[in-house]
Order: C-alpha cells, then structure tokens, then sequence
C-alpha cells in the first residue's frame, strides 16, 4: 500500500497579458503551494513541477491592485495541489 503524504512548494508567480511599455511588480512574487501525493512521487517533484498565473485581463477594467492566482499546470498522478495563497497585489510601472 502507498504512503501518503503533503509538501509544501514555493512556486514562483508568472505574470500574462499585462499591458505593453509597463513592467510588473507583483507581491509577493511567489507563493506557497500545498502538494499531496505519494511519497515516492512527491520525491520526484518541484517548483517547476507547477505553474501559477496572474492574468491582468482577469481585471477587466477593474482600478484595484489585487489579481486572483491560477493554478495552471499541475503533475499528473498527485492526490491534490492547494495555493496557499489566493491573490497577489501589483504595481505597474511605465518603462
């Protein structure tokens, strides 16, 4: 019978669709993401294991500074990957 356990990765923020001429700060610009799995197979894995995404179009014309986080590529064959963190705040700077 397997065992099963949970790791804690910190699996840096990649931004999408912000706009043209800005650079993005984001805070924090890495969150913490629960994974439950095996524990052989969670001894395979790491941060860049997963993806988590900030989508500026997500906004809509929104003026706040808060995006939701996206858990867009998980591994197959693991029981389960939570963020730890829902949102991020950032700052959009003219170039």
């Amino acid at each position: 019978m397997a065992k099963f356990s949970e790791k804690v990765f910190e699996v840096e923020v990649k931004t999408m669709n912000f706009p043209e001429g800005y650079t993005v700060k984001m805070f924090p610009n890495k969150v913490s993401l629960l994974c439950k799995a095996t524990v052989e197979r969670l001894k395979t894995l790491n941060a860049q294991s997963f993806e988590v995404v900030a989508d500026y179009e997500q906004l809509g014309g929104a003026t706040n500074n808060s995006l939701l986080l996206q858990l867009t590529k998980r591994p197959e064959s693991i029981y389960g990957a939570r963020l730890n963190q829902r949102t991020v705040n950032f700052v959009l700077e003219r170039k």
